[in-house]
C-alpha cells in the first residue's frame, strides 16, 4: 500500500515511484489547493505495480480527474473523492473493465456518469456507491433519475438519497 496524501505543499507527485513493482493500493491527492488540476501520474503509470485499488482525493477547484488513470487497466476499485467542479465523468472510464467497485463521494456539481456505452463496457462492475453528490444522485434516482438507465444492470448501486428513501 503507498498513500500521498493531505500535503498541502506538493505540487507534483515525486519521480522514482516506476521503480515500485509491489504496490497494490494507493491514496492520493488532497495536495496544494492552488493547483487547477491533479499533478501528473506518470510515474505511477510507468511503474510496474498491479494497481488494483485506487483512492483519488481532490479538492474544491479540480473540474477533471487525471487522464492517466486511464491506463490503470488492473484496477479494480476506484475511489473519487472531493473533486469540487468536476461537472462529468470522462467516458474513457468505460475502458477501465476490470472495475468491480466504482466509489464518487462528496463531488458536488457532478451531474453526469460516463455515456451508456463507457457504462457498458464496466462489465465486471457490481457495486457503485455514490454519496454527497447531491446532483448526480438525483440524476440516478432508481427509476426515474436521467441517469439511471446508464447503471440499472449494476447489481448493488448505493447513494444517499436511495438510502433516505429506503429509510423512510
Amino acid at each position: 500500500h503507498l498513500g500521498i496524501r493531505r500535503c498541502q505543499n506538493m505540487r507534483c507527485v515525486p519521480d522514482g515511484l516506476e521503480c515500485l513493482t509491489r504496490f497494490k493500493c494507493l491514496w492520493i491527492g488532497d495536495f496544494c489547493q492552488e493547483l487547477n488540476s491533479f499533478p501528473s501520474l506518470n510515474s505511477i503509470r510507468h511503474s510496474h505495480a498491479p494497481l488494483q485499488r485506487l483512492h483519488l482525493y481532490g479538492w474544491d477547484s479540480l473540474n477533471s480527474l487525471p487522464e492517466a488513470i486511464k491506463y490503470f487497466t488492473a484496477l479494480q476499485i476506484l475511489e473519487i473523492s472531493e473533486f469540487g467542479e468536476i461537472i462529468s465523468l470522462p467516458d474513457w472510464l468505460g475502458n477501465l473493465s476490470s472495475i468491480q467497485e466504482l466509489y464518487i463521494y462528496n463531488c458536488k456539481n457532478l451531474m453526469y456518469l460516463p455515456k451508456t456505452q463507457a457504462m457498458r463496457r464496466l462489465i465486471k462492475l457490481e457495486q457503485l456507491s455514490i454519496f454527497q453528490c447531491p446532483k448526480l444522485e438525483e440524476r440516478c434516482a432508481k427509476g426515474s433519475g436521467a441517469e439511471w438507465s446508464k447503471i440499472a444492470h449494476i447489481p448493488k448501486f448505493s447513494s444517499n438519497t436511495w438510502m433516505d428513501h429506503y429509510n423512510s
